[in-house]
């Protein structure tokens, strides 16, 4: 699965209240469009983020830490990995 981008991004979003709908035609099956996003894995994370480790917190918080993370393609990111509950 990826995230794929829906319009040019200059149109404005027109949802169930403005009487229109959303552009089905541009989106695959099964995919949900959230703008220029991209999807990752946990692996691909995992390895931005060296194995989630205690060097690379940014922050805490109730649902997870934040981590820092370098990219395969050297873009810088930061990660949050939620808590697990069970």
């Amino acid at each position: 699965m990826r995230w794929t981008r829906v319009g040019n991004g200059r149109e404005p979003h027109r949802g169930r209240r403005g009487g229109g709908k959303c552009n089905a035609d541009n989106q695959e099956e099964g995919l949900t469009s959230l703008g220029n996003l991209r999807k990752f894995t946990f692996k691909e994370l995992q390895s931005a983020t060296e194995n989630f480790s205690s060097n690379n917190i940014l922050g805490a918080g109730g649902f997870g830490n934040v981590y820092k993370g370098k990219l395969g393609d050297g873009a810088m990111v930061a990660v949050k990995r939620l808590k697990d509950y069970l």
